[in-house]
């Protein structure tokens, strides 16, 4: 599948590339979020406190740009060539990934899948030295032309490709944490989050998409590493990284701009002067670039659009709804004199803009906020793009879902909140004689975070050497981690 920049078909998207997996996951939204077993031991804090870090430190930053080194990452090497172009080397990899760390069918997959190929992970050198490089690169640019028109066409594949040597790194921490390679695999996880940073930062709403898939699988063998008893503490390296840790506000900008990218004549056009085949132009212009649009998300649900017949149909009811349009351009305050001089598509572009102009910014004012302060406000928004009856229908076609992103980037952030509570919690039990706490807020050591979706305390109880973690709000998709979690408190085995 080739992807491209359009949003349009948002909720799609995000259940198709976070779970960064080959096999369709055709039961996760049938799932029920059930109660997560966890097993963690005591691990006091690093020494020095910042002794393992998630992402590059500065001295190992390199200039350069990253986007360059990650697409020719496997080209260079002979040696793993035959499997990136093997598909079923993809599949086996990807079939693995899925079984979690300590499922007692993992090790079975793992030798039945891949275990011939597993030398392939081991590997310090050649494919991720290189991988190695491009996460350290102080720059990242893909040189998206999303300037120069046709901006809902752009093709994404640069930006997908980037989903292989991520698989391999994944595969590389997974093996390290089997392993017991503690310190390597926190070296190997630098490398996934770094370029799950580095492919969210590009202007459109996909590379932020990506970034959190690649971001949510990282996270995911983070659940793992915590649960060995001899893995580091990790709460200050999970501490220190950037929050929200995929921006998507160049997304956001690109997407509430996306009709002016593609047709710019639109831009300011309400002080042009122009003759009536000019307008006439653009209006044609316009239609198409919706019916293309539209196209695009009946395609990804297999409908075919008749777009000769859209585009018939679009401008005959823009043209019946003329005398509605002047008397709204009258009511914003234009003068009638000059209304009723102007010519049919003027009129037509002039007010369906307007309106497109009021309901995309009501929609993308909410994107800049937190979670808890922009849910609501852009349901309503929402809401009213998919109630609006625009004979030119600019925002209900064009329009993704502000409030899909913001839960992809809440998820993100709730899943890092999580993995802090238990290396909090860790940290606690090592310095209280391996007990649990009564309640959250007797771990002084270390700030407890906030649940990100709605800014207030998770629930915790305790029962002896269990305790259970909860919160009302949690991940808003059954493929995402579960909002519960039964911890049970284990000593570390004496050697």
């Amino acid at each position: 599948m080739q992807f491209r920049i359009s949003f349009f078909a948002s909720p799609l998207i995000v259940a198709s590339l976070a779970a960064l997996s080959c096999a369709d996951d055709k039961s996760a939204e049938s799932q029920k979020p059930t109660a997560t077993k966890i097993t963690l031991y005591p691990s006091a804090e690093a020494k020095p406190a910042l002794k393992y870090q998630l992402l590059p430190p500065l001295d190992e930053r390199r200039s350069g740009n990253a986007a360059v080194i990650w697409n020719r990452v496997f080209a260079q090497y002979d040696t793993v060539a035959t499997y990136i172009d093997d598909n079923s080397f993809i599949i086996r990899l990807c079939d693995w990934l899925d079984v979690p760390l300590g499922d007692p069918q993992e090790e079975v997959v793992r030798k039945e899948k891949i275990g011939k190929d597993l030398n392939l992970l081991r590997d310090s050198a050649g494919y991720f030295e290189i991988m190695d490089r491009a996460a350290r690169c102080e720059s990242c640019d893909w040189t998206l032309p999303v300037h120069e028109g046709n901006f809902q066409n752009n093709d994404l594949s640069d930006i997908e490709v980037t989903r292989k040597p991520a698989r391999f790194l994944l595969g590389k921490i997974r093996l390290e944490i089997i392993e017991g390679r503690y310190e390597q695999a926190v070296k190997t996880m630098q490398s996934c989050y770094s370029l799950a940073r580095q492919v969210s930062q590009g202007p459109t709403l996909m590379n932020g998409l990506i970034g959190s898939g690649i971001t949510r699988r990282t996270n995911d063998l983070i659940y793992a590493f915590v649960q060995h008893p001899d893995s580091p503490n990790l709460y200050w390296a999970l501490s220190a990284l950037p929050h929200p840790y995929v921006d998507f506000r160049p997304g956001f900008e690109a997407d509430s701009l996306m009709l002016y990218l593609d047709v710019p004549e639109l831009r300011h056009s309400e002080n042009k002067k122009l003759f009536p085949e000019q307008w006439q132009l653009i209006l044609s212009r316009t239609v198409d670039f919706v019916a293309e649009a539209k196209r695009i998300v009946l395609l990804e649900n297999n409908v075919k659009l008749d777009k000769k017949k859209f585009i018939a149909e679009t401008i005959a009811a823009s043209k019946k709804s003329v005398p509605q349009a002047k008397q709204r351009l009258i009511k914003s305050g234009r003068n009638s004199e000059e209304v009723e001089k102007m010519c049919e598509a003027q009129v037509i572009l002039l007010d369906a803009i307007a309106r497109y102009d009021e309901l995309s910014q009501n929609e993308f004012k909410w994107a800049f906020l937190p979670y808890p302060e922009a849910v609501q406000g852009a349901r309503q928004a929402e809401e009213a793009i998919r109630n609006s009856d625009d004979a030119l229908p600019l925002a209900k076609t064009l329009l993704g879902s502000v409030v899909e992103i913001k839960t992809t980037e809440a998820n993100t952030e709730w899943n890092f909140a999580v993995l802090r509570i238990f290396e909090a919690l860790r940290l606690y039990a090592a310095a209280h004689d391996g007990r649990w706490p009564d309640k959250l807020e007797d771990v002084t050591e270390v700030p407890i975070p906030k649940n990100p979706f709605d800014g207030k305390s998770f629930m915790y109880k305790r029962d002896g050497d269990q305790a259970i973690l909860d919160c009302e709000l949690g991940p808003q998709k059954p493929s995402m981690q579960p909002s519960r979690f039964e911890i049970t408190l284990k000593q570390k085995p004496k050697s």
